[in-house]
């Protein structure tokens, strides 16, 4: 009901101000079959802050192709500038919606499940602010949707920044497309019979494939000089057979199945090509018995021995085989015979053309029995009348294509005009011979004949390899695949093809900024990626990008402050001279509640998940509050610091404290902070800058690490190790059941600088100083190992005030050291500071755990859960060390529980012992009792000068 609404909504849109175009000079390529362009504003998009969603029923399939047009930059492959001011809210396009058709939503990216028609390639794609929604009925549609809306974002040199439009002067909105392709079969082929092609080669050829909107990846793997391919039943074909018998240039079973794999994970089917009867020459070498001698005869005609059983045995294995590995429907059999010359020097008159009849029946027959179809060329049928005609034929020539026998065969593979070779019989393609050529896919498409499954252009190997590729592929199989994709493209035979080639132009620019090497069409300059030395080289360096160590020495801060901190909640024995007791003010996590907590936190951010455009005011509130408490906390140690000089080197010229009416007396310093809280807030309200959210952000984070404290490491552990699986779940798993990262979404919607208007203190944010955007870092990064660490400093001060704890090793035993011992080696000097071991350990632990969460986000180019690093690297460290040193038992129950209970003269609770210190120096509360007599409560102060009543 909702996609119908939204769809609704648009065609309204479109209906009251629009400026319909079909076709027309559109920049998308291949063209588009319906577009309409609205009236409305230009949109833009911020490459920071836009995300692509699946929204209904999950399918990993496109979920796959969503990360990798993120992971690889296809969305926006050049970096934008400081433009962003230009792209105002209301014309921001903020998310894409994907919807999947339920019932194909499980299909896995297989052969299998390739679309066997061109309607399963459809789509629908409305592009309008805040978010664009495209649907599709099977997940291949939805590639092809994805594609289109990224050629739709174009780069914005002038002001730096994204903008979504369909060509030069339509960018206007909302966008709407609904499109599918006029053939099925869109293929491009591709030799390695003639010269050799690295595997990365191949995987390049289908990636660009994919981004032209081909679909079949025809592999033409076997001709006269080299048979390349590793086969386990036959293995001396591959090993004599392919390039100077050199085994790094056989092509494996695992690379076989990884790019059938690869190819069909982009919507793509892999068709191999095992040409025979001809073109054999290469078989002998590893199967001298498998092919006719056919002395004074050149190897290109050298044919398989066909009435021998070893030839059959070889030709059968080989086709069985390529079953196991390629796997689909179709197996191009090749049968692209020049002549007979070779079985016509070995047989009587006539018996050749009768063996090469027989041999192909037994070759259909055997592929067949595997459940596929055999594809042959149109070759064959110059020597051979066959009393069964193969069910695909591909045509190179359009005499034959236009014959009766065509009417005969299930489906026909357009190739007329389009091969692309550089040998005495042709010439090299350029993208206008092959947009104006195979003139006879727009004349049948035309009279929607179902004898024509498609076409392919063609790429012999004559003089292409790993060095020239890609210049003689694209752009000209990019002119192929519209006249494919949109046969309605058909221009005249002289036609100037202005509109086409300044579309075709913007394709090719779009390519080569994403890496293709397409050759130029005309003297022009297309904006590139910045150069580096080296793409490895380069993504390591932002470890050491400024952004990336000042969050890290943010993080240390706040953790070292807070750990620090939170000794003014021990004994006063060991406490900092002259701190405040605030252990009242602690909350002490138990294991019950170590154990909800992750409960709660999980329902909070599903609600926020499920509200985020509606709590933004009620967020803002709350973390309002609790940020003027925050910084009041932050700042009130030195301004009770300031205060406390002021009145010892200044008697009576500053009062201490205010009583206030029911409020009692204040300090003048907790005013002050206050004070300090509010006006801190209120910039972050007004000025709304990343730096005043880090300013909230800092002091939040201090207070968590201060107040918030674990008693042991049982619960310890338990708290951090549960939070390690929740930040597993929420950050990868749950966008298999919601359709994105709840947890990323929640926290780029609160705390985004360009996703809201004004960004939440929930995570530290660092602009980059050598690429765009911030580095994050959420507060709970911070402050959950940040309890740990502060409990480690604890635990420090309670070891080293417990020797009884430590046992020492004899050649018995251990047994307890005597006192003398445990003087000797255990009580230090009163006020002497313990070693910081396990504090120590704790954070240099963290600190490594972050750049280690860190350098996986720069390996896997995407959002990292930090707490599934920084857990592992501060516990097992401190488990095993405090194994090591005999603490473990006394740091996993942790200090008794009246540890932290102040005790005062003659052991009364709710008295502060202090070191003995000038009255003077001594803070203003610090000798008042925390439960005063009532006489007491309604004394006056003589001392006017240090007291001030309002």
């Amino acid at each position: 009901g909702k996609r119908k609404l939204e769809r609704m909504y648009v065609r309204i849109c479109v209906v009251l101000g629009i400026l319909g175009l079909l076709g027309g000079v559109a920049g998308i390529w291949p063209q588009v079959k319906e577009l309409e362009v609205g009236m409305g504003k230009g949109l833009c998009v911020n490459p920071s802050s836009f995300r692509v969603l699946q929204m209904g029923t999950m399918s990993l399939w496109v979920q796959r192709a969503i990360e990798r047009y993120s992971r690889d930059d296809l969305f926006f492959p050049l970096p934008v500038g400081e433009g962003l001011e230009g792209c105002p809210q209301t014309t921001l396009v903020k998310k894409l919606h994907i919807w999947v058709d339920p019932a194909n939503a499980a299909l896995e990216g297989l052969p299998a499940n390739l679309p066997s028609t061109r309607d399963e390639e459809h789509y629908y794609l409305a592009v309008d602010t805040p978010h664009a929604n495209l649907t599709c009925g099977h997940p291949v549609g939805c590639l092809r949707g994805l594609e289109t809306f990224a050629q739709l974002l174009t780069y914005d040199a002038d002001h730096g920044l994204y903008d979504v439009s369909a060509g030069p002067e339509q960018g206007g909105s909302p966008i709407i497309i609904s499109d599918a392709p006029t053939y099925g079969w869109r293929g491009v082929m591709i030799d390695t019979g003639r010269h050799y092609l690295s595997p990365r080669a191949l995987l390049r050829v289908v990636n660009t494939m994919s981004l032209n909107k081909l679909n079949v990846f025809h592999w033409h793997i076997s001709d006269t000089y080299a048979f390349p391919l590793a086969l386990e039943s036959r293995s001396a074909l591959g090993e004599e057979g392919t390039w100077e018998a050199d085994s790094s240039t056989l092509y494996s079973k695992p690379f076989v199945q990884y790019l059938v794999s690869y190819a069909a994970d982009r919507g793509i089917r892999v068709v191999p090509e095992l040409d025979s009867p001809s073109r054999v020459y290469s078989w002998g070498k590893g199967e001298p018995e498998a092919v006719t001698r056919c002395p004074g005869v050149s190897p290109e005609d050298v044919m398989i021995n066909a009435s021998g059983t070893v030839g059959m045995a070889v030709v059968e294995d080989v086709l069985q085989e390529s079953k196991t590995l390629f796997g689909g429907d179709f197996l191009h059999v090749g049968a692209d015979v020049r002549n007979l010359d070779c079985w016509e020097s070995t047989s009587s008159p006539g018996d050749a053309q009768k063996q090469l009849e027989l041999y192909l029946l037994s070759v259909f027959q055997m592929v067949r029995e595997s459940e596929r179809t055999p594809i042959v060329w149109d070759n064959v049928l110059r020597f051979a009348s066959l009393p069964e005609v193969p069910r695909i034929v591909q045509t190179v020539q359009t005499a034959v294509a236009n014959s009766s026998w065509s009417i005969r065969t299930t489906s026909l593979i357009l190739s007329n005009g389009w091969e692309g070779r550089k040998d005495e019989e042709g010439e090299v393609l350029d993208w206008k011979t092959v947009y104006r050529g195979n003139r006879e896919l727009g004349a049948r498409a035309s009279q929607d004949d179902p004898l024509v499954a498609g076409g392919e252009i063609v790429h012999w190997g004559y003089d292409l390899d790993g060095t020239n590729l890609e210049p003689r592929l694209w752009p000209a199989s990019s002119a192929a695949a519209e006249r494919l994709w949109n046969a309605d493209t058909l221009p005249a035979a002289d036609a100037t093809l202005e509109d086409v080639e300044a579309r075709l132009r913007r394709m090719r620019c779009t390519l080569v900024q994403r890496g293709v090497f397409a050759a130029p069409l005309a003297p022009e300059y297309c904006a590139l990626p910045p150069v580096t030395n080296g793409e490895d080289m380069e993504r390591w360096k932002f470890l050491v990008e400024p952004a990336t160590t000042t969050i890290t020495l943010i993080a240390f801060a706040c953790i070292y402050v807070g750990a620090h901190r939170s000794l003014m909640f021990i004994p006063s024995s060991v406490r900092v001279p002259g701190s405040v007791d605030m252990t009242e003010e602690v909350s002490v996590v138990s294991l019950k509640q170590a154990i909800l907590f992750p409960v709660v936190a999980s329902a909070f951010l599903l609600f926020c998940f499920a509200f985020i455009d509606y709590i933004i005011v009620i967020f803002t509130v709350f973390i309002s509050i609790a940020s003027v408490s925050s910084v009041a906390m932050a700042v009130l140690p030195c301004l009770e610091t300031v205060v406390t000089c002021i009145a010892a080197v200044a008697p009576g010229s500053l009062p201490t404290h205010v009583r206030f009416p029911y409020a009692g007396r204040v300090s003048v310093a907790l005013l002050a902070s206050l004070l300090v809280g509010l006006m801190a807030v209120v910039v972050w309200l007004v000025e709304s800058t990343w730096w005043a959210a880090d300013f909230l952000g800092i002091c939040l984070a201090v207070m968590g690490v201060t107040f918030l404290h674990l008693p042991n490491l049982k619960v310890a552990y338990i708290l951090l190790w549960i939070f390690f699986c929740y930040d597993l779940f929420w950050v990868f798993l749950s966008s298999y059941i919601f359709g994105e990262s709840v947890m990323e979404s929640v926290a780029v919607g609160l705390a985004d600088p360009h996703e809201v208007t004004r960004p939440l203190p929930i995570a530290l944010e660092i602009p980059y100083v050598f690429r765009d955007g911030f580095q994050l870092l959420g507060l709970g990064d911070i402050v959950l190992p940040g309890t740990l660490v502060a409990l480690l400093l604890r635990l420090d001060y309670y070891l080293a005030e417990k020797p009884s704890s430590r046992r020492r090793e004899t050649s018995e035993g251990d047994e307890e050291m005597t006192t003398d011992e445990l003087l000797e080696e255990e009580i230090r000097p009163p006020g002497a500071p313990p070693p910081k071991i396990y504090f120590t350990l704790g954070i240099v632990c963290y600190m490594l755990g972050l750049y280690t969460c860190l350098a996986f986000l720069i390996i896997f180019q995407t959002a990292q859960p930090a707490l599934i690093y920084l857990v592992p690297f501060t516990t097992i460290p401190t488990a095993i060390v405090a194994l090591y040193r005999k603490d473990f038992i006394v740091m996993w129950h942790g200090p008794p529980k009246s540890y932290f209970e102040p005790v005062g003269e003659g052991g009364v609770p709710g008295l502060i012992e202090m070191q003995e210190l000038p009255d003077e120096a001594m803070p203003y509360d610090v000798l008042e009792p925390t439960e005063p007599d009532e006489d007491e409560e309604q004394e006056d102060y003589d001392d006017d000068s240090m007291s001030v009543e309002v």
